[in-house]
Order: C-alpha cells, then sequence, then structure tokens
C-alpha cells in the first residue's frame, strides 16, 4: 500500500502523465509502464495492478485486465 497522502497523488500524476504522453492502443503496454514507474518510486516484491477500458464494446461496460508481476 502506498504509505501516505503525497505518496498517493504522486502516483495518480505519473500514471495520468504516462498516459497523457503515450499512445496505447492495448492496456498490457500501458500497464507494463505503470508498473515500472512505480518499481523505479516504491520498492515492492509482488503487485497486482487491474485497468480497464470503459465502453469499448457495445455489449460490456469494460474490458480489463489484471497483470501481476
Amino acid at each position: 500500500h502506498v504509505r501516505s497522502r503525497r505518496q498517493r497523488q504522486m502516483c495518480i500524476r505519473d500514471r495520468v502523465s504516462i498516459a497523457n504522453n503515450h499512445k496505447f492502443h492495448l492496456l498490457e503496454p500501458f500497464g507494463e509502464e505503470i508498473i515500472k514507474k512505480l518499481k523505479h518510486d516504491f520498492p515492492f516484491k509482488k503487485i497486482r495492478l487491474r485497468i480497464a477500458k470503459q465502453k469499448i464494446l457495445p455489449d460490456a461496460d469494460q474490458v480489463g485486465i489484471i497483470l501481476e508481476r
């Protein structure tokens, strides 16, 4: 778990920056980039990252993946 409010804000800012500065067509490369940045900023042994795109298929509210390292 991210320990402080400031650390959470930094994580959110970094994810938004990654999303805005790259043209990801698939969730997997986007998730890998987020994990790479988090691992650089916070030492961890395990991570589980869930990502979803909203309303991209007509019969689904969202489509997502879970990355575990």
